[in-house]
This record gives C-alpha cells, structure tokens and sequence, in this order.
C-alpha cells in the first residue's frame, strides 16, 4: 500500500458519545490490505472488527 492509498480512507468514524473511534490500518502494507480497528479511548483497548471494508458510520443501539 502506497501513500496515496490513505489518502482514499475516509475520515475516522467517532461514536456517538465520543467514546470509541473507528478507523481503517494498514498492518501489513506489502499486499495491501488493511484492518478496521475499534478503540475504546476510555480503556485504551483496540479491536480487529474487520477486514478490507472502510468504517462509513456509527449503528444506534
């Protein structure tokens, strides 16, 4: 994945509360795929929630 490529991510995806924030990672930038992370800013805990799919929005509980 070149420089380029982020520039086509979107913006992070905030949660409603401002709690968690949703972004595109590029863990292993030699094919080119990227990972879309959760992290909890209030625990400082990150997750794997998908994978090759840009973050768009924020569901309602």
């Amino acid at each position: 994945m070149n420089g380029d490529t982020y520039s086509n991510f979107p913006y992070p995806v905030w949660s409603p509360n401002g709690m968690q924030i949703v972004f595109p990672a590029n863990f292993n930038s030699e094919n080119g795929e990227f990972e879309v992370v959760l992290l909890d800013l209030q625990t400082q805990d990150a997750y794997h929630v998908s994978q090759n799919q840009l973050p768009v929005g924020w569901m309602k509980e």
